[in-house]
């Protein structure tokens, strides 16, 4: 990680931490009660203080490249810093942000869009057709996670056709573009920014058009941003369209969980989208802290490695699908903040798997069936429990799963359940960095994996299809090639008519349950938390999808 030359690191958190309670034991509490006693309703926009939102995250980031990402720390971040083309509003539909008109033809094969004009970029520079004609074809070659929404394979033509006018062209129809476009990873970054920094594109410099700018970034500690005083072109259906709130936001990076709760409750911190769902309860009676929960489209599911034995044999996989009861799983990791799932795609999802139509091609949790499945690929025990054997070699897996609160436990009931049915698990909780380089590395039979699926569309897009390998920036963890189920996901993101996108996308995930190459657990519910004096958060909180908008959340938050 990077910190600026000539800047100064911030206190460690146990010495900021004391800071702040020594201010509010003396003249600091008048400036607290100051805020209390405020306006505690909704900022009325464009208004400014000189003040610093203290955000906290769980788990460093990797980048600020924000083509180059997938992860829900880089979109909280990256949202305060881009803009993207189109945003989502209240309704779930995409309606213009940089655009200020566009043109679709009859068949989705051509787009043309009218660039705002007057946008500028954090450097001074300007936001033209020929620049977002730039951001998109970067945005395809970054291999983020989420690259496959510019297929460049699909496009004739991408090009400035104005100074402020940008023309794509499609081989084939792609009626889902718009939503695409909403996406945090396509926010605009400056070309001029870019090539200057060179390799050090994400760490020194980060350059958008967004609310806030890039200050620094200090060791595995924090993120500062400062507001971007410029900033006037806010979409028209929020209330503020800038600038921000307040004056800075800084992205505290404190991993523990009893830190960043005692934070929360009594120390430095204004807000967070990291208290775990195990923790929830604890602040539902304290006066100082305000908790949403969002029960979100977002599943957790334990994909096989297909290229590794002894995942590779079906009957082993769907042996481990009936050995895992997830009403454990969400207890144990969630503390019953989730909803079990059957399936690939949520019912919660737009195009998922509807729930009575899930529970016919799932599995039940069946242990027995389990034991019975082992048996007839010829890993075998002579007492319960035993691990198994096959030709003189264990029945052992390798689990991956990130080590917070929320993952590991997933793991842990996993290994569990599997060590009854006889398959040894060896279980690593690791950080992030090592969790993804792992995953590229094929260090894994399985793991604990998680993602937004608000679109079946997009979800299966990321991790079914066979072009989204890990070492290939996407989400197909089970490393599942099947032609059919490719072309029906295709189908589901090109289709004119929505009706038949669906019923594609419903028919690819029912064929991959067949194939048994995932263990659906949950959906896992979604929280955001803040200091009770906190203001201006109901903007953000009343979409329902806020989750994923955090650039709402950064325009209009206040102290």
């Amino acid at each position: 990680m990077i910190r600026k030359e000539g800047t100064t690191k911030a206190a460690p958190i146990e010495q900021r931490r004391r800071q702040f309670l020594s201010l509010i034991g003396g003249a600091g509490t008048i400036g607290l009660a100051g805020c209390i006693a405020g306006d505690e309703g909704e900022s009325d926009g464009g208004e400014t203080d000189d003040s610093q939102f203290n955000f906290a995250l769980a788990t460093e980031i990797d980048t600020l490249d924000i083509h180059a990402t997938g992860r829900v720390p880089e979109q909280i971040v990256g949202n305060a810093i881009h803009d993207q083309l189109f945003r989502l509003n209240y309704d779930l539909e995409p309606v213009p942000h940089l655009v200020t008109d566009y043109e679709v033809n009859d068949d989705a094969t051509q787009y043309v869009f009218q660039i705002e004009e007057g946008i500028t970029f954090h450097d001074g520079t300007n936001l033209n057709g020929e620049s977002v004609a730039w951001n998109l074809e970067r945005f395809a070659d970054a291999n983020g996670r989420l690259s496959f929404m510019i297929d460049m394979e699909m496009i004739d033509t991408l090009e400035a056709t104005g100074d402020h006018e940008v023309t794509i062209e499609y081989n084939e129809p792609n009626p889902r573009l718009l939503y695409n476009l909403c996406e945090f990873p396509l926010g605009m970054i400056s070309r001029d920014a870019f090539e200057d920094a060179g390799d050090d594109y994400g760490t020194d410099v980060a350059v958008g058009t967004g609310p806030f700018r890039f200050e620094e970034w200090a060791d595995a500690e924090y993120i500062r941003l400062t507001r971007f005083e410029d900033y006037e072109w806010g979409p028209e259906f929020i209330k503020n369209q800038g600038p921000a709130n307040v004056e800075a936001i800084e992205f505290n990076i404190i991993p523990e969980q009893a830190t960043l709760n005692s934070e929360l409750q009594d120390g430095y911190l204004d807000g967070t989208s990291y208290v775990e769902l195990t923790d929830a309860s604890r602040f539902d009676d304290a006066s100082s802290v305000k908790l949403h929960e969002n029960p979100y489209p977002y599943p957790a599911w334990h994909p096989f490695n297909l290229d590794r034995e002894p995942t590779d044999d079906i009957r082993v996989r769907q042996a481990l699908i009936h050995g895992l009861n997830s009403e454990d799983t969400i207890t144990a990791a969630l503390d019953g903040h989730g909803e079990n799932i059957h399936a690939l795609s949520p019912p919660t999802s737009v195009g998922g798997i509807p729930e009575d139509q899930a529970t016919e091609v799932g599995y039940e949790f069946d242990q027995e069936r389990a034991r019975e499945l082992l048996d007839e690929a010829g890993w075998t025990n002579s007492s319960q429990g035993e691990t198994r054997e096959k030709d003189g070699q264990p029945l052992e897996i390798e689990m991956l799963a990130f080590d917070l609160p929320q993952w590991q436990p997933q793991g842990e009931v996993a290994q569990a359940q599997w060590g009854e049915i006889g398959v040894n698990v060896e279980l690593s909780a690791v950080e992030g960095g090592t969790f993804y380089d792992r995953l590229e590395n094929q260090e894994y039979h399985t793991a604990t994996a998680g993602t937004g699926a608000e679109y079946a569309a997009d979800f299966l897009m990321r991790c079914l299809h066979s072009r989204n390998f890990a070492e290939e920036g996407g989400f197909n963890l089970a490393r599942y090639s099947n032609p059919e189920v490719d072309e029906l996901i295709e189908r589901g993101n090109n289709h004119p008519d929505a009706e038949e996108r669906h019923a594609a996308l419903r028919n690819a995930g029912e064929i991959a349950m067949e194939d048994a190459i995932w263990a659906p657990v949950m959906t896992v519910n979604r929280t955001y938390a803040h200091k009770e004096y906190v203001s201006g958060t109901d903007t953000f909180t009343e979409h329902q999808w806020w989750p994923t908008q955090y650039w709402s959340h950064h325009l209009h938050v206040d102290l």
